[in-house]
C-alpha cells in the first residue's frame, strides 16, 4: 500500500479576501504582526498609478518602496532590491503586483535574510521537489503581505522563480523557513489591470489547474471538487471580468486561489511533467513571452499531447464541467474555443514570431523536463504552437 503524507502549507498564514480588503486588512495585518518598517516592492507601472498611494495609506506607516521589479524577475532586480533592504532594513515586505513582483519580493527576503549579495550565490531547487522541506531556523521568518493584481498566483507559492540574464534559463529557489506569507485578494486593487494582462493570466491559472486536475493518477475527492470548481469558475467568470467590475475580478481572483489551494489528497503520484508547464518557461526565456501568453499558446497543445494517458481524467472533467470533447477524446478544442471568446493569441503566428527557434525551443522544454518523452514528439507540438 502506498502511504501520502499531508501538510497544511507551510507559511500560508493567512488569505483575506472581499473587495475592500486592502483598506479594511492590510493596517490591522501589519500590526498583528508588529511590522514598524515595511518595503513596498512594485514595478514602475504600479509605482505610477494609485493604487501605491492607497497600499501606503491603509498601511498607516511610513512605507519604503523598491519599485523596481521587471518582468520574469531577472537576477539583477532581486540584487537591486536586496540593496535597497540593506540600507532600510525592513522586517516585512508588501508586494504590489503580479508574479513577477511577488517573486522579486521573495528573492528580496532571501537574500536579506540569508546575507547573500546575489542570487546567483544560491542554490536553485528543482522544479520536482519545490515543497521539499528546508533546515529549520531559530530566528522568526519574515512577514510577506502579497496584494495581486493579476491571476498568476505565485503568492501562494513556497518558492520563487528568477531569470538568469546569462542563460536566459529560469531557475527556483526555495524561501521556506525564511517567510510567512499573507495574502490579501481584493477585486478594488485589481480593477485597473489591463484586460489583456488579466486575461493572459487567468489562462496560466487555468493551464496550471487542468495540469493538475488531468495529470493526476488517481482520483482525489478532496483536490478534485476543488479543482473542478476552480475551473468551472474561470471558465465562467473570466471574460465577463476582463471590463474591469471589482465584483467580477473579486470572484476570478478567489477562482485563482482555488487554484492553488493544498487540499488532502489519497496519493501524490502524477503522471511526470505538463507540457504546457515546461513550454511557458522555456518560451519565456527564448522569446520572452511573459508566461500567461506561454499558456494561451501551449495549453490546447498540452491537452492533445496528454490526450492518451490523461484520456479518463479528462473525459470525466468534461462531464462535470460541461467541456465538450473533440474527435481525439481532448478537451482542446472547447478550449480553443473558449480562449477566442477572450481574444488572447493562442498562435506564436499571430504574435508576429516565425519558426527561427523552434529547434531550440523543442529541445530546452525536453532538457527542463526530460519526462515528457521523444525530442520529435515534443517539436512536433511545438510547432502546431504556430
Amino acid at each position: 500500500m502506498t502511504v501520502s503524507t499531508y501538510r497544511p502549507p507551510e507559511s500560508l498564514r493567512a488569505v483575506h479576501a472581499g473587495v475592500g480588503a486592502v483598506g479594511e486588512m492590510l493596517g490591522a495585518e501589519l500590526a498583528a504582526q508588529q511590522v514598524k518598517r515595511p518595503l513596498i516592492v512594485c514595478g514602475a507601472n504600479i509605482a505610477a498609478s494609485p493604487l501605491l498611494e492607497r497600499v501606503k495609506s491603509a498601511a498607516e506607516m511610513d512605507c519604503a518602496v523598491f519599485a523596481g521589479s521587471l518582468p520574469h524577475t531577472p537576477y539583477a532586480t532581486i540584487d537591486a532590491g536586496a540593496r535597497m533592504a540593506a540600507e532600510v532594513k525592513p522586517d516585512a515586505v508588501i508586494t504590489l503586483g503580479g508574479s513577477s513582483t511577488s517573486d522579486c519580493a521573495k528573492g528580496i527576503v532571501v537574500l536579506h535574510r540569508t546575507g547573500k549579495a546575489s542570487v546567483r550565490e544560491l542554490e536553485p531547487i528543482d522544479f520536482a521537489n519545490v515543497l521539499a522541506p528546508t533546515t529549520a531556523r531559530d530566528d522568526a521568518p519574515t512577514p510577506l503581505i502579497c496584494i495581486p493584481t493579476t491571476l498568476s498566483a505565485a503568492e501562494f507559492q513556497n518558492f520563487f522563480g528568477a531569470l538568469d540574464e546569462r542563460t536566459s534559463r529560469k531557475h527556483p529557489y526555495s524561501t521556506l523557513g525564511l517567510t510567512t506569507r499573507t495574502v490579501i485578494l481584493d477585486g478594488e486593487m485589481a480593477a485597473t489591470t489591463p484586460a489583456a494582462l488579466w486575461a493572459e493570466t487567468g489562462v496560466k491559472a487555468l493551464d496550471d489547474t487542468l495540469g493538475r486536475y488531468c495529470n493526476s493518477i488517481h482520483d482525489e475527492p478532496a483536490a478534485d471538487a476543488v479543482h473542478e470548481a476552480a475551473i468551472r469558475g474561470l471558465l465562467e467568470n473570466l471574460g465577463p471580468s476582463m471590463a474591469g467590475d471589482a465584483d467580477l475580478r473579486q470572484k476570478v481572483l478567489v477562482d485563482t486561489w482555488l487554484t492553488a489551494f493544498e487540499m488532502p489528497r489519497h496519493q501524490t503520484r502524477t503522471r511526470g511533467p505538463w507540457l504546457s508547464t515546461a513550454a511557458r518557461h522555456v518560451l519565456g526565456a527564448v522569446l520572452h513571452l511573459p508566461h500567461g501568453i506561454g499558456s494561451c499558446v501551449a495549453l490546447i497543445e498540452a491537452l492533445r499531447f496528454h490526450a492518451d494517458s490523461t484520456g479518463k481524467r479528462q473525459r470525466q472533467l468534461a462531464e462535470r464541467t460541461g467541456l465538450a470533447l473533440d474527435a481525439h477524446g481532448s478537451l482542446a478544442d472547447a478550449v480553443a474555443q473558449w480562449l477566442d471568446t477572450l481574444g488572447v493569441p493562442a498562435r506564436l503566428s499571430v504574435l508576429g514570431y516565425d519558426k527561427t527557434a523552434l529547434n531550440e525551443i523543442a529541445n530546452e522544454i525536453v532538457k527542463e523536463a526530460p519526462g515528457l518523452g521523444a525530442l520529435e514528439r515534443v517539436r512536433e507540438a511545438c510547432e502546431r504552437m504556430w
